[in-house]
């Protein structure tokens, strides 16, 4: 969308990678957390990857590629044995799906921390292999746009703010 002009930039987290025509800026190290509901017996220890592997998996981005880089870390292909994938369009979506003790979710740990300290979801005991970020992404363009440079300057001000005020944290 954005490169299509529908956009005048995206908010993504992810890896960092180069898109064509686009202009991409890390903002800040973004921490992720596989959740489970609180009841799961994986969510009381260490978890093997068998278990993780035939886990229904509840997606609240299917475009997002840290959710691609979690189901390659899982070995998962498509075909027979592969868990059950629930592709939802939000993250309440997807949380309150595992509060319910539907399946695992892989997300941002900004979005859980509410629901971890309360208790109504569980940090499961794994951590990817990988980092993620937040990162704005907005077209290359000769034409200027102060409000766009406005906004994402603010943007920026605000993730070293959150990187001063808070330290990262970890699942573990």
């Amino acid at each position: 969308a954005v490169r299509e002009g529908r956009l005048d930039c995206a908010f993504v987290v992810g890896s960092p990678e180069e898109h064509e025509g686009l202009e991409t800026q890390v903002l800040c190290p973004e921490p992720m957390v596989l959740v489970s509901s609180p009841g799961w017996h994986a969510a009381r220890g260490p978890v093997a990857m068998d278990v993780l592997r035939a886990t229904p998996i509840i997606r609240a981005d299917t475009r997002a590629g840290y959710q691609l880089q979690f189901e390659q870390t899982l070995g998962l292909r498509d075909g027979a044995d592969r868990p059950r994938v629930f592709d939802l369009d939000s993250i309440d979506a997807a949380k309150r799906s595992v509060a319910l003790g539907i399946g695992m979710a892989f997300i941002p740990l900004v979005s859980v921390k509410r629901e971890l300290a309360e208790g109504t979801l569980a940090a499961v005991d794994w951590a990817p292999p990988f980092e993620t970020w937040t990162q704005v992404v907005r077209r290359r363009t000769r034409t200027p746009n102060s409000a766009l440079d406005a906004l994402v300057a603010t943007a920026v001000e605000v993730a070293a703010e959150h990187l001063d005020d808070e330290p990262v944290l970890a699942a573990s």
